[in-house]
Order: structure tokens, then sequence, then C-alpha cells
């Protein structure tokens, strides 16, 4: 109990009077590219610390949630605003916790109580003006028999509980209102309800090419340099390099695996400067990837966006689809539809999901429904007609071993459909999605 911080916020004064927003978004900028929205939350904060240092009791702090895709930066953000707000970092990890002691401390009665994980927080920064990381919120274990912890962090997280949070252990009110607490997770849709309520959520996109490269020349490379034992004239790339690594080697949101594929190429380049075997060279360019990673997955997006000159496939009846993957990256989905003569309705192959095969059927009833009750100018009716219940449709999606599933691929598919029984083709620069 004597061991936490009850009055003592570390030099208070000190903080408010330093509060400088220009060096504040200095550091943020420094150790951060991109990520705008998270940064401009950051500063407002800031602003009304400063503003209301007369009025400490009105200052409540926010509760934040990162959410987006792994390897964006979350955690090293949270770090970074730790920084800028003069504050002690503390990070506690929620990934797996299946017992509500451990955020709200076990009764004492117990054979090896312990305080819980905020309590132990506050005693190892000695202060109540600290920053708290709670990472993968979203990956917290569920409700058991120890009780549910997701709920014990209903108290900690709202700012009108909190003031008065009781940790079982400790037995006294202690007031949590002053911390900034930071969660991160990969999918806010996996927080139950009430808990995402408390938390004001901030969205980090992945990032796009362009910021991939800036962010290998500006942090990665010289991080790598450093790592490996380099020296800066020992290896040159240049932004067509990391332009290629990005594109033909990594198919992700984050930097981690693009960070790998770097640090795999200076590795490399390492081994080649002390094996001395002829002159060194510290150039490497885009031919030189191959030497050092590999075979590309795509050697460019040429044959992703052609139509295909296939003997069988019409011209008419590929359609472009968007998919989303679980990991924040994204790919083209070829839709492909071949009409045999027969009075079958869509027989679906490509290892299709539940939801995706729902989309094929109201596709399917929205263009008989189309063909049966509208007029399609420069169209035979009768001869639409009689080629939509004389046409035997398969549908196939590339990539058969891999599963797909998700509500967005019913405008490609009736698009899909109405191209085949119209045979007008669909321009393969297009891609779609979207629900019908």
């Amino acid at each position: 109990v004597l061991d936490l911080p009850w009055t003592q916020t570390s030099n208070q004064a000190k903080i408010e009077k330093e509060i400088d927003l220009m060096k504040a978004k200095e550091i943020l900028d420094k150790d951060h590219f991109g990520m705008e929205a998270a940064k401009e939350r950051i500063i407002e904060h800031l602003a009304v610390m400063k503003l209301t240092k007369k009025t400490p009791d009105a200052h409540k702090s926010p509760i934040i949630l990162l959410n987006g895709p792994p390897g964006v930066g979350k955690t090293s953000l949270a770090r970074s605003i730790a920084h800028s707000l003069n504050c002690e970092f503390q990070r506690i990890s929620l990934g797996g916790i299946n017992d509500f002691a451990d955020l709200k401390g076990h009764r004492r009665t117990y054979v090896g109580a312990n305080p819980g994980l905020i309590i132990q927080a506050l005693r190892r920064a000695k202060s109540t003006k600290i920053v708290i990381l709670l990472d993968e919120v979203d990956k917290i274990g569920m409700a058991g028999n120890k009780g549910n912890p997701e709920a014990a962090l209903l108290e900690i997280l709202d700012p009108e509980q909190n003031t008065f949070f009781t940790d079982h252990y400790i037995g006294f009110p202690i007031d949590l209102s002053k911390i900034v607490f930071i969660a991160t997770s990969n999918d806010k849709w996996d927080i139950s309800e009430p808990l995402r309520d408390r938390m004001e959520i901030i969205d980090l996109d992945g990032y796009n090419c362009k910021e991939k490269v800036k962010i290998a020349g500006q942090f990665i490379l010289p991080r790598q340099l450093e790592r490996n034992g380099l020296l800066p004239s020992q290896i040159q790339m240049d932004d067509e390099v990391f332009d290629s690594i990005a594109t033909s080697y990594t198919h992700e949101a984050g930097i981690r695996n693009f960070e790998r594929l770097i640090s795999k190429v200076c590795r490399k380049k390492a081994a080649e400067l002390l094996s001395r075997k002829g002159t060194y060279n510290s150039v490497v360019l885009k031919n030189d990837l191959i030497k050092y990673l590999g075979v590309p997955f795509s050697f460019g997006s040429e044959e992703k966006f052609s139509a295909g000159n296939s003997s069988i496939q019409e011209e008419f009846g590929i359609v472009n689809g968007l998919s989303y993957n679980s990991d924040g990256s994204g790919s083209l989905l070829r839709f492909e539809m071949v009409g045999v003569p027969g009075s079958k309705r869509i027989s679906c192959t490509g290892r299709l999901g539940e939801v995706l095969l729902e989309s094929c059927e109201i596709a399917e009833s929205l263009v008989e429904h189309l063909i049966h009750t509208h007029l399609f100018l420069d169209y035979n009716e009768e001869k639409l007609t009689k080629r939509l219940d004389s046409t035997s449709v398969h549908m196939h999606v590339p990539e058969g071993g891999v599963r797909k599933d998700g509500p967005s691929a019913g405008l490609t598919m009736t698009l899909c459909y109405l191209s085949l029984i119209l045979e007008r083709p669909v321009s393969s620069s297009i891609a779609m999605t979207g629900e019908i």
C-alpha cells in the first residue's frame, strides 16, 4: 500500500509547464510515418491538458483504442505517445488472460494472492501520471469459471467509475482517471459492445506501397544496417528496390515481413562483404533481388488484370471482384462464368462459403427478374428469355484450394451473369465490391 503513488504524480507542475505541442508533433513525426488521425488526436489531448491545468479535476484522460492489422505500429505508437506526454510507460499484455483476478487482484485470504496487473503497473511506475498500454484487448480470454476478464475491464476503462477503482488485494479505492489508457486490437468487432463503447476508436489502415518505400528509407534500412553491423556506405538501395520488394515479395498491410526481407538482403550483403570473393559492390539493384530473396510470388500485375485469351472462355462472363483478407491485405478475385446448353441453374466451384453461395442465388434471381420484367435496348426480348432458359451456367472462382467467403461479391456475380446472358464483355480494368 505504501509503495503506491497515492498523491505523487511525477512532477505534475513540471509536466504541465513543459507541454510543448510543436515538440510533441516533432517526436510523433520522427517516430512514425503517416498515421495522421492518431497523431492529431494526441495533439488535441495535449492541448486540452495544457488548458485545463488550472482545474485538474475537470480533466479526464481519454481511453483510446488503436485498431488495425498486425505490423502497422500500434504498440510503438503508444510508446511515442508516452514520450510526447513526458509520462512513464507501462505495457500490459491481455492476450489469453482468462482470470478476472489478474486485473482486479486476488482477495488476500488466498494463498499466493497478488494485486492486479493495473496496480502492479502503478507500483512499478511510482506515479499516477502514466500511459498504460493494454495490448491485444481483442484476444482477452472468454468468460469461464474464473469470472469474465473482459467484464473486469469495464470498471477500469469507464471514466465515471475509475476514479474509485478498488483492487481486491489492496482494498482501498484508487484514482485511475489521470492514467492515459491505450488499448490495441486487430479486430474491434471481437471486443464486446459495452467495452467498445467506453473507448475512442482510431482506425489505423495498412500502408500503401509509396508509404512503405518512405518508411524503408527513413526507418527500416538504417535500423537493419545497425543490427547487422554494416556501415551506410556498405549497402545502397534506392526506392525502386524497396518498391519491388513491397509489391513482388510481400502481401501484407503492415511492414513486418517487408522488414524481414530487407534484413535478409543486409545479411546476404554482410556475408558477401566478409567472403571478399572478387570486388565487393555495395549497390543493390532491382535485378539482384532474385539472387538475394529468390523468385517473387508474381512478376507483375499484367496477368492479374488481363482478361485471358483462353480458347474455351468467351470474353464475356469474366468480372474482377475485390477481396479483403484477415491480415489486412486485399487482392483481386476473378469470377468466371461459362454457359452451355441446358436448363440447370448456376453451379459453383472454387471453395465458396455459405454467404457467397447465397449471394450467387440472389444474383441469379435478380438477373432473371430483370430479363423477364425490363426491356434491354438493342436486344430482342424473346431471344434473351430463350437464352436465359436454355443456358446452363457454371461459375468458378480461381485458386480453388483457398476458402472464400464474405458479404461483398453479390454485385460482381450479378454483373458476371448479366454479361454472360447479354453476351457483352465487362472491361478487365474495372474491379468491384458490394452486395445486392
